[in-house]
């Protein structure tokens, strides 16, 4: 009688494992399917927000750099910290320069949720002068705004360290720079509350 409950629990068991390791290969798959499908919509968000920003800009028309620059005239140049913080938005920086030519290389040396001192070096750069010249405002900008929100997340974080409080985002944001600016909160040590109504 003892053998024939064993047979069934194992038949059983036998069955049921299947069916258990179906369901969270599933799960597993459509999780990464949603972590896949995230990435593009962000490197297609990058790519949008940098061409719309140097469009604005007016990259392809400074006047002042083709009339000064000699086209050919290779550099290298480097971003550096002027005050303690945060770094977000050196991925965008990255596709600033991507967009306006492949033959700039940038290097990030801090990456995105790093804290920085003053003097240290995010990003080093190289490439034709008027390239670098003609991106530098659009990716400063970026640069500059995600850091200060980074770094002020990561002050208010540190003020409640020992608490049961948290810091949030809000949707009151810059327009079309929503996951942006939501992105700097999270390096800043903070938390995203919601993306949308």
């Amino acid at each position: 009688m003892e053998y024939i409950y064993l047979l069934i629990l194992l038949i059983f068991v036998v069955l049921l494992i299947p069916i258990i390791f179906h369901k969270f290969f599933i799960s597993f798959l459509k999780q990464f399917e949603k972590s896949c499908y995230k990435t593009i919509e962000k490197r297609d968000e990058e790519r949008n927000i940098a061409y719309k920003n140097l469009k604005e800009d007016g990259y392809d028309k400074d006047i002042t750099t083709l009339a000064i620059v000699d086209p050919k005239k290779e550099c290298f140049g480097s971003f550096i910290v002027k005050s303690s913080g945060v770094v977000s938005g050196a991925e965008i920086l990255k596709e600033v320069y991507r967009q306006i030519s492949p033959r700039v290389k940038v290097n990030i040396v801090k990456k995105d949720g790093e804290y920085v001192h003053k003097g240290d070096v995010i990003a080093s750069i190289t490439g034709r002068m008027t390239d670098i010249l003609r991106g530098e405002r659009v990716a400063l900008n970026f640069l500059q705004k995600m850091s200060g929100i980074a770094s002020l997340t990561d002050k208010y974080v540190e003020e409640l360290k020992g608490t049961n409080c948290k810091i949030l985002d809000t949707r009151c944001t810059t327009p079309l720079l929503r996951r942006f600016e939501q992105d700097a909160v999270v390096h800043g040590g903070g938390f995203n509350h919601r993306f949308n109504l």
